[in-house]
């Protein structure tokens, strides 16, 4: 589980929306971070629904994105959904652009 202080949302490029969590406080390994979670597309309006039904913790899977935490995965009723990166792979064409 995870709690936060902050969220704001937002929608970015290709009009795909996103949601921030700031504050999230989570362990690995014994020690503990506290960092920024971001969920995209339909793991945003996942999030989002959770919230405008007054959650304050998750229950997530969280990916390493950068400096912040992507948000993976979300149970939701005792239910584990995952929701995969929906933009296309980086292929050695995408790259070479």
């Amino acid at each position: 589980m995870i709690g936060f202080t902050e969220t704001s949302r937002g929608v970015g490029q290709n009009d795909r929306p996103y949601t921030t969590l700031k504050g999230v406080e989570f362990t690995v390994g014994g020690e503990s971070f506290t960092r920024t979670a971001m969920a995209y597309g339909p793991a945003s309006e996942a999030v989002n629904a959770q919230l405008d039904a007054g959650a304050t913790m998750f229950e997530v899977e969280l990916t390493p994105n950068y400096n912040t935490m992507k948000i993976t995965g979300l149970v939701i009723d005792g239910v584990f959904t995952a929701f995969p990166d929906e933009r296309p792979a980086m292929t050695e064409e995408r790259l070479a652009a």
